[in-house]
């Protein structure tokens, strides 16, 4: 089906590239075009307009008053991020980055990314040493928490000289990652999808917990990608370092008791549900009331937590059910035979094991396993949101 897919261009010397990119795109989808005033030193209007695609430039070519904006009660860089189902910035360089992750809107192309509730791609294009910067590393890393997919620039000689990481794909290699992206939007659609993340917490009294430092990226970034693919999302939520864009409900669910609540309620009409979220083991036998006085030692004794993962089958023997297990200091074996435990003790039909070691809570990339109940066991790296698309593309396939 036709998508409407809206490219960024910005003045990185490999935007010549985009014009192959656009007539490939075009044969199957309606394209647009917005560049950056700068893009024109670089590539001529003429080549541009040569695609027969629209072109945008800059907010003001109409050269209208405030009062017309006022009666027509839209403006272009509104309509264009309303009209759009993927927006694609490529090449997109260092200082289109850097005002992405800033959110500085001085022109069409970065007003409109501010307004786009769509997908957004970043192909990086630059020399290798600004890539490497750690004021670039750090615009990527804010990007990929807002759920912007960002693609690795690709190795090989550079314009520049220079040999290193940096360069804009090859244009069939863009078109590939772009029509990937779009096979799955809606493909979700009229399913809902429960999603629990973030750090759990069993009280121990009325104003104390046990709970742990998950981050909650990981299973924001599942829920986020859930919704992009057209599903209903319920995010059942713990404490989490960020929250999540787009049409997602969310569900605070700070203690174990409002998650096992939470699951029971929403897990019953689901097709999907990925139990991410970090739930305490233990907890205390006995709760106190009120506030335990820190004047004297203090003793706990602390009983095995029930295995809330556990009601998702209960609840709903249909839905297909993601668990997730993490270790520390585990080997692949190891991190496969606790997969499996969680398959037969839960039931679950796909399992995500990974090693916190190697990539603690909070970080941006993780390694994972992924062991499914039919036997199939992949291995993947990548970032959190990269491996959201895939492990969501494993469940899809086996619904």
């Amino acid at each position: 089906m036709p998508k409407t897919i809206l490219i960024g261009i910005s003045a990185g010397i490999a935007c010549y590239k985009m014009i192959e990119v656009v007539e490939r795109l075009k044969e199957k989808h309606a394209v647009e075009i917005i560049i950056t005033e700068h893009v024109q030193h670089l590539l001529p209007l003429a080549e541009l307009e040569n695609t027969l695609v629209p072109v945008h430039r800059s907010q003001w070519t109409k050269g209208y008053s405030w009062k017309e904006y006022r009666d027509e009660a839209k403006s272009d860089h509104i309509t264009l991020a309303d009209a759009v189902e993927l927006f694609v910035v490529a090449p997109a360089t260092a200082n289109v980055i850097a005002k992405l992750a800033h959110g500085i809107a001085d022109d069409l192309l970065t007003t409109t990314a501010l307004a786009v509730q769509s997908q957004i791609m970043v192909f990086p294009s630059m020399n290798c040493h600004m890539w490497e910067n750690p004021c670039v590393q750090e615009n990527v890393a804010t990007l990929r928490k807002r759920g912007i997919m960002v693609v690795e620039p690709a190795e090989g000689n550079l314009a520049c000289g220079y040999a290193g990481k940096g360069r804009l794909p090859e244009p069939d290699e863009i078109v590939a990652e772009i029509e990937e992206q779009l096979s799955l939007s809606g493909i979700l659609l009229g399913k809902k999808v429960v999603v629990s993340a973030g750090a759990i917490a069993e009280p121990l009294d009325g104003v104390r917990s046990i709970t742990n430092h998950s981050s909650g990226k990981f299973g924001i970034a599942l829920a986020e990608a859930a919704s992009r693919m057209g599903a209903e999302v319920a995010l059942l939520l713990g404490r989490a370092e960020v929250q999540p864009r787009g049409k997602v409900r969310v569900v605070p669910t700070p203690t174990s008791r409002s998650l096992e609540e939470a699951m029971k309620r929403e897990c019953a009409d689901a097709c999907l549900v990925v139990c991410a979220a970090a739930v305490p083991d233990f907890r205390v036998k006995e709760r106190v009331a009120g506030k335990i006085h820190s004047s004297k030692e203090l003793s706990l004794s602390l009983v095995p937590a029930p295995k809330l993962i556990s009601l998702v089958k209960a609840a709903n023997p249909q839905a297909y059910l993601v668990g997730f297990k993490a270790l520390s200091g585990a080997g692949e074996k190891e991190l496969i035979a606790a997969a499996k435990q969680v398959i037969d003790s839960a039931h679950a039909d796909l399992v995500i094991a990974n090693d916190i070691a190697g990539h603690p809570f909070g970080s941006e990339r993780s390694m994972v396993i992924m062991v499914h109940a039919d036997g199939v066991i992949a291995m993947h790296e990548g970032t959190k949101q990269e491996l959201s698309r895939i492990i969501l593309q494993g469940a899809i396939e086996r619904l």
